[in-house]
């Protein structure tokens, strides 16, 4: 891997990590975690507590605020790429301050809105900056730290957005209950500045290698001695490549239908009987679940590769797809939300490492931000997707059996490409 931090140049002094007594590459897996826990407002699950205040208070259709936030989440995806080529040129403790800063400002701005316009410019803030930029700062963060055991150290990442999905949700809930929904955002805002520019100030670095170290506190690097093995691949090689198109295809879907079952999850329980508070139980098993998936699915990709983990994941994925229209209890809500969390833990540490695995770190920002400007179009292109297959379908069964085809027939492709890509990454991890 050719970088800014070839072991030909001397190694920089670095007040923070020389005082760190552990290796400083968990230290901003740590400030990652925060980071990521910190997107939630840009993310589906923190915007969709805001679409009742929305409908009610500027006096739009439901149907708007939909169209509203896909157009403003597709807008969102073509910035990422942009995102990714600036993160590897000013380094992610930069690139993430910059975001934390005009997040927290799109938080108080969103609390402003009062139409339909402004409203569309918020999403596209939002999503922008939170579910796009300020996560893929904390990814590109932790895969330039780690090579062997970057699966589990996104693991470890992947714990700060399962716990803000467990706890900021209700918070969001009753900051709307007592102080209302423009003010509940501001208090975002606050939050993300508060606690993700100090955090990036204090231990976000670039490559270890910058600093004398190696990647997953190895033994410090000698003067002159070689880098960490690994492949090295710039965007339009990784672009040139079967696996890269694979393992892009199988994290889109997931992003997908993931994004649709959540959107629309009130009222796919509603067609099965159960209220809003029935329906609201998913959330803290998913929290929990998710994080610990991530741990394990972090160990199985540094183990197996991210290949024949996201082949697993989108078989699991599809049956649990399929199974949706038999939750009708508050009990198999529970269950429906453990199962949804450990697809959602494991193709989310996919996404994370998969990228950096086969194609090296060297570019990995302008990788992942390519990547990303198909995730988050998929994402925006989920809900209408469910929702039109609902009401052409004559209800919700029918529309996630048919799509339940997708993540298997990706599932079935992964299995057959990148068990390829996966022992040729592990190989050269292990020279």
């Amino acid at each position: 891997m050719r970088d800014p931090a070839s072991s030909s140049i001397p190694p920089q002094a670095d007040g923070v990590i020389r005082r760190t007594p552990f290796f400083f590459g968990w230290a901003v897996t740590g400030a990652a975690a925060l980071a990521m826990g910190m997107t939630l407002p840009g993310q589906t699950a923190g915007v969709s507590l805001f679409i009742d205040a929305f409908i009610a208070d500027l006096g739009v259709s439901r149907s708007a605020v939909s169209l509203a936030y896909t157009g403003a989440t597709v807008a969102a995806a073509f910035v990422l790429p942009w995102t990714g080529k600036a993160l590897d040129r000013w380094g992610p403790q930069r690139g993430m301050i910059v975001i934390a800063v005009l997040l927290a400002l799109a938080c108080v701005g969103m609390g402003q809105v009062q139409g339909f316009t402004t409203l569309a410019v918020g999403f596209f803030l939002m999503r922008t900056l939170g579910q796009g930029a300020l996560s893929l700062s904390a990814v590109h963060a932790v895969n330039l730290w780690f090579v062997r055991r970057r699966g589990f150290s996104v693991g470890l990442m992947g714990i700060g957005m399962a716990v803000a999905l467990s706890v900021v949700p209700p918070l969001i809930e009753r900051g709307i209950a007592s102080v209302g929904w423009r003010a509940t955002y501001g208090w975002l805002g606050v939050a993300v500045a508060a606690l993700v520019i100090p955090a990036a100030l204090l231990f976000v670095r670039r490559h270890p290698e910058r600093y004398g170290l190696r990647p997953d506190g190895d033994a410090p690097m000698a003067s002159g001695e070689a880098e960490t093995p690994e492949a090295s691949m710039s965007l339009p090689e990784a672009r040139g490549t079967a696996a890269f198109w694979v393992l892009l295809a199988g994290i889109a879907t997931t992003s997908c239908l993931g994004t649709a079952l959540l959107f629309h999850h009130v009222d796919v329980m509603a067609s099965a009987g159960l209220d809003r508070a029935s329906a609201a139980l998913l959330f803290v098993p998913y929290g929990v679940v998710t994080a610990l998936s991530s741990l394990l699915g972090g160990g199985l990709v540094d183990r197996f590769g991210p290949g024949r983990v996201m082949a697993a994941s989108l078989a699991f994925f599809a049956a649990m797809m399929a199974l949706v229209p038999w939750v009708t209890s508050p009990e198999a809500v529970w269950v429906y939300g453990a199962a949804f969390g450990v697809s959602q833990g494991v193709m989310g540490n996919v996404s994370g490492s998969g990228f950096a695995a086969y194609f090296g770190r060297a570019h990995i920002g302008a990788i992942k931000g390519y990547a990303g400007t198909a995730f988050v179009a998929a994402t925006a292109l989920g809900p209408p997707l469910l929702a039109v297959g609902a009401e052409t379908s004559g209800g919700y069964t029918q529309a996630l059996w048919v799509l339940a085809v997708i993540p298997l027939g990706v599932a079935f492709l992964a299995a057959r490409v990148l068990s390829v890509a996966d022992g040729i990454s592990l190989r050269t991890r292990e020279a």
